[in-house]
């Protein structure tokens, strides 16, 4: 039934399904939750005061937060479901998405699973309804999602029925589309675990979740550009058309994603600030990354709250930042388990970015509390950051093209037709220097980066963990380091990797939609490659590129050792012999036939004292 405002609504109001008893899933009954207290200090990490960078001032608890969801508790006794013809009707326009959270300290894998239906033609009456089944006995095989997996039958085969939540409802000239989430809680077993899924009794759809005392095995980095650049209704269409290019990958294998400017707009952030705080430049911030949190997250901040204090988010793993510098939300980074061993930190370096500035000390410091509670099993810590951190320097160029002098500029702002393009059309700015203006080594961010750095090395000591890092942004493949500084001596020979506290891999992948740079910019970065930057000598902390592609993927001897151009991904495993974790650079061997050619390297495990 459609209502004065152009919603659809049921007919009457439906609690749970089956039956009266609520079987998990998102509770409308449930009374609202007393906000919970401010922040506290975490034990076992010393908050600096201040950092070296200058920061504006920051609000400590964001806007007005509401209270958390509560999560999707699976029965102690699956309840008996009787047999029912699929439906109601779906018009689905997006979905369903999955998405993996993380598993909590019980050993229970937390995720959520997002449906968009188009209003015109859906049947509401009930709310859809996610029907999730798995069989504790049955040992997985072939770890390859299928669209249409057959029934788990088994005595000790679990079911459970979870109703769809309103998360959001949208209005465009093309009509209104409601947005449906379902949170998922499924109990480890001790081996790998096919589970399957289905809305309103559709085809069953699968995937897996691993060991209780397993790492997550075949991870796939991924660094993909939304180049999103239009307005409201229009984003959510272009969100709607590049989730639409992956989805057997984002139905079956539950994914984590983290923005980056071409997620708003290209060098978000980076720009002066009137031109940031214009009311172009504002809409495309705080829409942008609205449908960031809402496409990719699952997340409407009105409904899940921004309160900073653990654990009161409705995803376990997020980490609520300070205030967006231009963007109208708080940052929202992730710390997720991805085994026993393995942790990742999704660190939003978009929301809060300005010139001077990619985090801000709230932010870091809430970060790293909640890292000092990691279980003393983790070995491994993987940050992924959307821009490289150990990469080449190119100060000169940057120099030169924020230059008030530049020749080039100065002609290009006269109507020079030769030298137009190399302008940009927001401020005459040189088209090149906001991607400049975005990287760590960048003049603004320089002292914030070997702060961080530094940090991560102190991090590693405390709590003996192997940290890297892994990129994108840049369309090449690479791999740089940071390493204990040797002076050469024979009488203290260096440190192997394995011993060595400051080792740190920057793995650079991306991106898998983006042709490579021209040959001549991959000429000189390569030439760069080898320059020797003595920026962290002062730490004893040398960086360095390493020279992993000495053939190209086809074979033949390669031009560009350093840094490759060519589209790629990134496979992570970890291994269960040694304790190291191995990322292998997957690149394309010849444009558009899906075929690739594997980098390796490997972070060992830590084994200093």
């Amino acid at each position: 039934m459609k209502n004065q405002e152009g919603r659809f609504t049921p007919v009457e109001d439906i609690g749970a399904p089956q039956d009266d008893g609520f079987i998990g899933g998102f509770d409308p009954n449930r009374s609202a939750v007393a906000e919970a207290a401010h922040y506290e200090q975490t034990a076992g990490y010393n908050y600096p005061a201040t950092h070296p960078w200058p920061s504006g001032p920051t609000a400590a608890d964001g806007p007005p937060a509401m209270p958390s969801l509560p999560s999707a508790m699976p029965p102690k006794t699956p309840p008996v479901l009787p047999q029912r013809p699929i439906g109601p009707h779906l018009q689905v326009v997006c979905g369903p998405l999955l998405r993996y959270d993380t598993v909590s300290q019980t050993k229970l894998w937390h995720g959520a699973i997002l449906l968009v239906t188009a209003d015109e033609g859906s049947t509401y009456d009930p709310h859809p309804l996610l029907t999730l089944e798995w069989d504790p006995d049955q040992v997985t095989g072939n770890l390859q999602g299928t669209l249409n997996s057959p029934s788990a039958i088994g005595p000790r085969t679990q079911k459970i029925v979870i109703p769809g939540h309103e998360l959001y409802h949208h209005r465009g000239q093309s009509g209104t589309y409601t947005f449906w989430r379902f949170l998922i809680e499924i109990p480890l077993e001790a081996h790998e675990m096919s589970v399957r899924y289905s809305i309103n009794r559709t085809a069953k759809i699968e995937f897996f979740v691993p060991g209780a005392n397993q790492n997550m095995r075949g991870l796939r980095a991924v660094m993909t550009q939304c180049g999103v650049t239009c307005l409201i209704s229009t984003l959510m269409l272009l969100f709607i058309a590049w989730l639409a290019a992956v989805t057997r990958s984002t139905v079956t294998a539950p994914f984590k994603n983290m923005l980056d400017d071409h997620d708003l707009i290209d060098g978000f952030g980076s720009y002066p600030d009137d031109l940031q705080t214009s009311p172009v430049f504002a809409t495309i911030g705080s829409r942008g990354y609205f449908w960031f949190l809402l496409f990719q997250l699952f997340v409407v901040d009105e409904v899940d709250g921004t309160l900073s204090q653990p654990g009161q988010h409705t995803f376990m793993s997020t980490i609520i930042g300070s205030d967006g510098a231009y963007i109208p939300h708080p940052s929202h980074s992730m710390l997720s388990y991805l085994g026993p061993q393995v942790y990742l930190l999704l660190l939003d370096a978009r929301a809060e970015r300005k010139k001077e500035q990619v985090c801000s000390t709230l932010t870091y410091n809430r970060i790293f509390g909640e890292i000092a509670k990691l279980p003393q099993t983790v070995e491994h810590l993987v940050l992924l950051l959307g821009i490289p951190i150990a990469y080449p320097r190119m100060n000169f160029l940057e120099k030169t093209l924020d230059s008030k002098v530049n020749p080039l500029v100065m002609l290009g702002k006269t109507g020079t037709m030769a030298i137009q393009g190399f302008l940009n059309k927001f401020n005459a700015d040189a088209e090149l220097l906001d991607d400049l203006n975005d990287h760590w080594t960048a003049a603004g961010h320089k002292q914030e980066r070997n702060w961080l750095v530094k940090e991560c090395q102190n991090l590693a000591v405390r709590q003996r963990l192997r940290i890297s890092f892994v990129s994108g942004d840049v369309h090449c493949a690479a791999v740089g380091a940071f390493k204990s500084l040797h002076t050469g001596s024979r009488f203290m020979p260096a440190l192997t990797p394995e011993r060595d506290y400051r080792y740190m891999l920057n793995i650079v992948t991306s991106a898998i939609v983006n042709t490579p740079p021209p040959a001549g910019v991959l000429k000189m970065v390569n030439q760069l490659s080898s320059k020797v930057h003595k920026t962290m000598h002062g730490q004893d902390t040398d960086e360095t590129m390493i020279a992993l592609f000495e053939k190209a993927p086809d074979g033949t001897p390669s031009k560009s050792k350093y840094i490759y151009g060519a589209r790629n991904w990134a496979k992570v495993v970890w291994d269960e012999k040694t304790g190291e974790l191995e990322f292998d650079l997957r690149l394309e061997k010849e444009k558009g036939h899906g075929v690739t050619t594997g980098y390796a390297v490997k972070a060992p495990r830590p084994l200093w004292s």
